[in-house]
């Protein structure tokens, strides 16, 4: 069978499939991708709101360079650690633009929130869970211990947040102190296992299924603690909310 041939077929095959996760990357397209991530490296948003409110869009990121992916938590790291003095009343996750991608290098460099507990967990067909952490990556200047896991967290998804990105908003859900914003994610909440396909092309196929940290299944969109409305603007209804909370001296 040509190789063209054998990735239509398995296309028609994910098709059948239908779990709305799984896909096939034809080697062109991954070239393509695998170009783009190495050009420009996605950038960290990050702001100072009023009342001691840090605010950090995270982007997505696709590829499978450990290069890249070191490089994108690290930044992500740096950027937290720059503005930890400022954030004493809390910091605004921005997952709204994140379409998904790698979740290692996103949950790494979110590590000063998220803390070395478990997060979450895969739950494959036999029952097997495989909870996931957060790593530390490098930071320029950073507290004692780096964490800030006191600090209130705002957490913002929508339409738009789907698969890996829905895997770092599953890890903030039972954090003390956090609450969600937004719109329902796109619902691709299920795990993935990749395999590397003659030619270059890579498949991944759905294989499990992802809990919180406090083994609360996930089934498709995840739904936001407050529904807001596309109108809304809702950095705002979230810092609203970060305001109400407990501010703390930073370290």
């Amino acid at each position: 069978m040509r190789e063209a041939d054998a990735y239509a077929a398995i296309e028609a095959l994910i098709a059948q499939l239908d779990d709305g996760h799984s896909f096939l990357m034809r080697p062109s397209r991954r070239r393509r991708v695998e170009a783009v991530a190495q050009r420009e490296l996605p950038a960290m948003q990050t702001r100072l709101l009023a009342s001691g409110i840090a605010y950090i869009d995270v982007p997505g990121l696709m590829t499978s360079s450990r290069e890249v992916s070191s490089a994108y938590q690290t930044s992500l790291a740096r950027a937290l650690d720059q503005a930890a003095a400022q954030a004493s009343c809390g910091w605004l996750v921005d997952l709204r633009h994140n379409t998904g991608g790698t979740m290692w290098p996103m949950i790494n460099g979110l590590h000063a929130l998220l803390g070395n507990v478990a997060l979450g967990s895969f739950v494959d067909a036999a029952g097997k869970q495989s909870p996931w952490r957060a790593r530390p990556a490098p930071r320029s200047t950073a507290s004692p211990d780096g964490l800030q896991t006191d600090r209130p967290v705002a957490v913002l998804i929508g339409p738009k947040t789907a698969s890996a990105g829905e895997m770092v908003a599953i890890s903030f859900r039972g954090r003390a102190n956090t609450r969600s914003f937004g719109q329902p994610s796109a619902g691709q909440t299920t795990g993935n296992r990749s395999v590397e396909l003659p030619g270059g092309g890579v498949l991944a196929i759905a294989a499990s299924y992802t809990q919180d940290r406090n083994e609360h299944r996930n089934d498709g969109r995840l739904q936001p603690d407050v529904l807001l409305d596309s109108q809304v603007d809702m950095i705002d209804a979230a810092a609203q909310w970060l305001r109400t909370q407990a501010c703390v001296r930073s370290k």
